[in-house]
Protein backbone atom coordinates (compact mmCIF):
# COMPACT_ATOMS: atom_id res chain seq x y z
CA UNK A 1 0.00 0.00 0.00
CA UNK A 2 1.88 3.47 -0.93
CA UNK A 3 1.75 5.84 1.58
CA UNK A 4 0.09 9.16 1.21
CA UNK A 5 1.32 12.50 2.58
CA UNK A 6 -1.71 13.92 4.48
CA UNK A 7 0.22 16.37 6.39
CA UNK A 8 -1.39 19.07 4.16
CA UNK A 9 -4.87 18.09 3.88
CA UNK A 10 -7.78 19.11 6.05
CA UNK A 11 -9.70 16.34 8.22
CA UNK A 12 -12.29 16.22 5.70
CA UNK A 13 -10.45 15.38 3.38
CA UNK A 14 -8.53 12.86 4.70
CA UNK A 15 -11.81 11.31 6.39
CA UNK A 16 -13.06 10.95 2.42
CA UNK A 17 -9.44 9.92 1.50
CA UNK A 18 -9.12 6.90 3.87
CA UNK A 19 -12.85 5.82 2.50
CA UNK A 20 -11.77 5.91 -0.62
CA UNK A 21 -8.31 3.98 0.37
CA UNK A 22 -10.25 1.27 2.12
CA UNK A 23 -12.38 0.55 -0.88
CA UNK A 24 -9.82 1.28 -4.07
CA UNK A 25 -12.74 2.75 -5.71
CA UNK A 26 -15.93 3.80 -5.00
CA UNK A 27 -18.60 5.85 -6.99
CA UNK A 28 -18.92 8.66 -5.27
CA UNK A 29 -22.66 8.68 -4.94
CA UNK A 30 -21.61 6.29 -2.17
CA UNK A 31 -18.44 8.62 -0.83
CA UNK A 32 -21.96 11.05 -0.18
CA UNK A 33 -23.50 8.50 1.48
CA UNK A 34 -20.70 6.88 3.82
CA UNK A 35 -19.32 10.64 4.80
CA UNK A 36 -22.78 12.56 5.61
CA UNK A 37 -21.58 15.38 3.38
CA UNK A 38 -23.77 16.93 1.05
CA UNK A 39 -22.91 16.66 -2.37
CA UNK A 40 -21.05 19.57 -3.06
CA UNK A 41 -18.55 19.22 -0.03
CA UNK A 42 -17.96 16.44 -1.72
CA UNK A 43 -17.52 17.54 -4.65
CA UNK A 44 -15.04 20.31 -3.68
CA UNK A 45 -13.29 17.49 -1.54
CA UNK A 46 -12.68 15.72 -4.54
CA UNK A 47 -11.78 18.81 -6.89
CA UNK A 48 -8.99 19.58 -4.04
CA UNK A 49 -7.79 15.80 -4.03
CA UNK A 50 -7.55 15.25 -8.01
CA UNK A 51 -5.51 18.92 -8.02
CA UNK A 52 -3.34 16.98 -5.42
CA UNK A 53 -2.73 13.96 -7.51
CA UNK A 54 -4.07 11.72 -5.29
CA UNK A 55 -7.20 10.38 -6.74
CA UNK A 56 -8.92 10.21 -10.34
CA UNK A 57 -12.16 10.76 -11.16
CA UNK A 58 -14.05 8.58 -14.02
CA UNK A 59 -17.33 9.28 -15.52
CA UNK A 60 -19.29 5.77 -14.98
CA UNK A 61 -23.04 7.17 -17.11
CA UNK A 62 -24.38 9.40 -15.05
CA UNK A 63 -22.12 8.66 -11.63
CA UNK A 64 -18.38 9.45 -10.88
CA UNK A 65 -16.12 6.59 -10.04
CA UNK A 66 -13.27 7.66 -7.33
CA UNK A 67 -10.04 5.73 -7.89
CA UNK A 68 -6.42 6.25 -5.97
CA UNK A 69 -3.82 7.09 -8.19
CA UNK A 70 -0.97 5.01 -8.78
Amino acid sequence: KKQIDTSDLKSEEKQVLKYIQEQKAMFQADLIEKSNLGKVKISRILDRLEGKGLIERKRRGMNNLIVLKD
